[in-house]
C-alpha cells in the first residue's frame, strides 16, 4: 500500500515540475572565466555531471 502512495507522490512531483529547470545550489564553476569551454572540454572526457553544472553556470552567466 505505502508503495503505490509513494508512486502518486513521485508522479504528482514529476507532474509539478514539468518545464521549469531547477539549477544546482552549489555550482563550483558560478564564476568560472569560461564555464561554456570547460563545460564542453568536461563533456567530451564523459564527465556528465560535472559539465552539466558549467553548462549551467554559462546559462546564469549568460
Amino acid at each position: 500500500m505505502m508503495y503505490l502512495d509513494e508512486q502518486a507522490a513521485a508522479k504528482q512531483r514529476s507532474e509539478t515540475s514539468r518545464g521549469v529547470y531547477v539549477f544546482s545550489d552549489l555550482n563550483p564553476y558560478v564564476g568560472h572565466p569560461n564555464p561554456l569551454k570547460e563545460g564542453q572540454e568536461l563533456f567530451c572526457k564523459g564527465l556528465l555531471s560535472e559539465a552539466v553544472l558549467a553548462l549551467e553556470a554559462e546559462v546564469l552567466k549568460n
